[in-house]
């Protein structure tokens, strides 16, 4: 059987790569649909109708998958549970048993970052809008600092 410190670096090493691989595919598939655009425009006369309508489909498909899959907000997800991960084993002590727990919670907390989906609505019902509107991150368990991106206490209360 693997030990936790084998796993967890394991699992550190797969979303690194993931994160890589998601942001490799949202910058790609931006480039393609701006070169296919660009590709028609320059040269419609000597692609001809075919390749003009080849390349019209691909510049509409690049926006249309990156706006289902949303590859660069993936990469996000992962890189943020990476660094949740790596905070937990720089911090671990082995042979601690709260050290091993706080290590397989990163875990946890790492996988709920990956899995997350929500929409705007749900994320600016539970946050206040930071500067220019926009919804900041703040991870869970993130100490409430104040300040335009402070996360409201859930008792209510203003936030520390």
């Amino acid at each position: 059987m693997v030990g936790l410190e084998q796993r967890v670096a394991q699992r550190l090493k797969s979303w690194d790569r993931l994160a890589n691989i998601w942001h490799f595919s949202g910058v790609s598939l931006s480039l393609f649909g701006v070169a296919s655009g660009l590709a028609i425009t320059a040269f419609t006369q000597s692609i001809g109708e075919l390749g003009t309508r080849c390349l019209g489909f691909l510049a509409a498909l690049s926006p249309a998958v990156l706006g289902a899959l949303k590859p660069v907000d993936m990469g996000n997800r992962y890189r943020r549970a990476w660094r949740v991960l790596d905070d937990a084993t720089m911090r671990f002590e082995p042979g601690d048993d709260a050290s091993r727990g706080a290590l397989i919670d990163a875990v946890r907390k790492g996988e709920d970052i990956i899995g997350l989906v929500r929409s705007e609505a749900e994320v600016s019902d539970k946050m206040p809008p930071g500067p220019g509107g926009r919804v900041p991150h703040v991870p869970e368990g993130a100490p409430r600092t104040g300040g335009d991106d402070a996360r409201p206490a859930k008792d209510g209360a203003a936030a520390t």
